[in-house]
């Protein structure tokens, strides 16, 4: 099955989590603070923005080598899990539109993955108590691509196990970095807005096809072409 975007056949749908569809991206605003100030250092303003295309693993290794020499990498993430484990097993809740969107997109019969910097051990049992983990059919996470969506590896590494080309595929994600690799990689994508990720909205525009205030609006995009 398939549907239509920008007059373009789309089989597969690309989902980022963290800022996109689930409203997680504050937490790791917090969890930088409260780690930063445990190891008595003032966050940095644009660390957040630095490290949320890289994956943990990455952002561990840059975290440890640009203000905790003193750390290892395997401290720093498991400090990081520990902070945030309890939120996404709790609390984080879908974004606005996200149920309807990832409804819409069953009903169509589209195949739908996830491609997400995060770890399983957090978000999958977020999904599961979401009950929106019988979406997917296959996630690419930061154990599958340690280097996050520094490259476009994810969305490809998706592509391989499709059999599709990045034009019969549509990305969805908030944060500008993977919005432009995978604009650039010849994706088709929509950009949505987060008010933790999303800094400049003029920006976020040029790198994507079609840009959503939230993902209601997104589904409006498609609903709308596929009448």
């Amino acid at each position: 099955m398939s549907l239509t975007f920008l007059g373009n056949t789309i089989k597969l749908i690309i989902l980022d989590l963290d800022g996109t569809l689930i409203a997680s991206t504050s937490l790791w605003d917090e969890v930088d603070k409260v780690f930063f100030a445990r190891h008595g250092k003032p966050l940095p303003p644009h660390y957040g923005k630095e490290v949320a295309a890289m994956g943990l693993a990455k952002g561990a290794t840059y975290t440890k080598k640009t203000f905790f020499p003193f750390l290892n990498e395997e401290e720093i993430l498991q400090e990081w899990n520990e902070l945030a484990k309890e939120e996404y097993e709790e609390k984080i809740p879908l974004k606005e539109g996200g149920l309807e969107l990832l409804n819409y997109l069953s009903s169509q019969g589209i195949e739908m993955a996830v491609a997400t910097t995060n770890s399983p051990e957090l978000y999958r049992p977020c999904l599961k108590r979401l009950g929106i983990d019988k979406f997917f059919s296959k996630i690419v996470d930061a154990k599958d691509v340690p280097s996050g969506k520094t490259t476009s590896k994810m969305y490809d590494l998706l592509l391989e196990h499709y059999a599709l080309s990045p034009s019969e595929t549509l990305v969805i994600e908030d944060s500008f970095t993977p919005l432009t690799i995978a604009h650039k990689a010849g994706y088709h994508t929509i950009g949505v807005y987060d008010p933790h990720t999303t800094k400049d909205i003029a920006s976020h525009k040029e790198k994507a096809d079609r840009f959503a205030m939230s993902l209601k609006e997104a589904l409006l995009f498609l609903e709308e072409e596929n009448q």
